[in-house]
């Protein structure tokens, strides 16, 4: 793979000086799009370093080998670049591998409003637009420590009340998020979409998994009952939450998706409404032993065959993947197709449910873009 960019093509045949392309990289937009044909634009990806090791892209999106993602160095300049023909309508986080130092794009930083948003942001020409995007940062936001009797020590929580809480108001509905962590962006949305009188009130509380994700949101019964039988209970009495299973809510990204609905799956006397983005739907926790001997069935994937099995639950979902997701090297499925999976029995069984698919990856860059129209259809202002 190469680079096809006209500013960079003179200054790779000796008519542009660095100088005058640092001046011209400078005024530009990054990555550098240009126009394309049937549907695609010319995306060009570049840095300017003289740190040694080869320079590699390092994206969500395309499925390809390391060997096709490294940035041709133009002339014996210290700028890199990659040309890509790509869609036109794609959102997606990106950064740079240069030797073994991983660093988003410098001409292009991240956004800052969201933890999980390491990378740099590229949205490409028709790439969706949403009215409600990360802004102004919730001032009513308290770090709660949760003494978690279950799996033991503090745990940190992150909790804002909506506009207008009252200590003597409510009951109030509220929403458990997980992968917790002060900055997210949920806060400040929650309060534009009130603002707009898209939500009723809405109590918000993200949770710190302390570093333990992997062994807490994919579908773990003793998490879920924590949840249930623990946390919630704590929070009640503070914040004045409703009791009403229809007015909680759990929202969570790829495991904490998987989480999200599992839970609201076995604990529909808490939780009324699950909120998944792109879930991890591909797991079972048998995957990772399938090498070991050739000829293994793989098995069903957790929460489609949980969903399979149980009646339908007197639960809401939003639901919402990727077209262009995949799941690590142990799924046996892809992830959108897992994903896919589950719609249909979802649609099946006749739940109140929203399904649909993003043109991206599994990618904070959409999670964070689109987090607001979900929470809008799963708590209308009218019950």
């Amino acid at each position: 793979m190469t680079f096809d960019h006209p500013a960079l093509n003179r200054l790779r045949d000796g008519q542009w000086s660095l100088e005058r392309t640092r001046e011209y990289l400078s005024g530009q937009s990054h990555p550098l799009i240009e126009p394309g044909g049937n549907g695609v634009v010319t995306v060009t990806f570049v840095l300017d370093t003289d740190l040694p090791g080869p320079v590699r892209l390092m994206e969500k999106l395309s499925w390809r080998p390391p060997e096709q993602c490294v940035l041709t160095r133009v002339g014996d300049t210290p700028i890199h670049a990659l040309t890509w023909e790509m869609r036109r309508d794609l959102r997606f986080s990106y950064g740079f591998l240069v030797g073994d130092r991983l660093m988003p794009d410098p001409a292009n930083p991240p956004p800052g409003t969201d933890p999980r948003l390491i990378g740099s942001i590229c949205s490409l020409p028709d790439a969706p637009r949403h009215e409600i995007t990360p802004g102004p940062t919730c001032d009513r936001l308290e770090e709660v420590a949760f003494p978690d009797p279950v799996y033991g020590g503090q745990r940190k929580l992150w909790v804002s009340t909506p506009p207008g809480w009252s200590a003597t108001g409510g009951p109030y509905s509220f929403l458990l998020e997980f992968d917790g962590a002060p900055g997210f962006a949920s806060h400040g949305m929650r309060d534009q979409l009130a603002e707009r009188g898209l939500i009723r009130d809405l109590v918000i509380v993200s949770i710190e998994q302390r570093g333990n994700r992997d062994h807490e949101l994919p579908a773990v019964a003793t998490f879920t009952d924590m949840l249930a039988d623990e946390l919630v209970p704590f929070l009640m009495d503070r914040y004045s939450l409703s009791a009403d299973p229809a007015d909680a809510g759990l929202s969570g990204k790829s495991f904490g998706g998987l989480c999200a609905g599992w839970s609201a799956l076995r604990r529909p006397d808490v939780f009324g409404a699950a909120h998944m983005q792109s879930p991890s739907c591909w797991y079972h926790p048998t995957l990772n032993t399938l090498a070991d001997i050739v000829g293994t069935d793989a098995p069903v994937p957790t929460i489609i065959a949980d969903f399979l099995e149980h009646p339908r639950a007197p639960i809401r979902i939003f639901h919402e993947c990727g077209r262009f997701e995949f799941g690590p090297p142990m799924a046996q499925i892809w992830q959108t197709f897992a994903n896919r999976w589950l719609c249909d029995i979802l649609t099946a069984k006749g739940y109140p449910y929203r399904y649909r698919e993003y043109p991206g990856g599994h990618d904070a860059a959409w999670w964070t873009q689109t987090w607001a129209e979900g929470i809008a259809a799963l708590f209308p202002p009218v019950r």
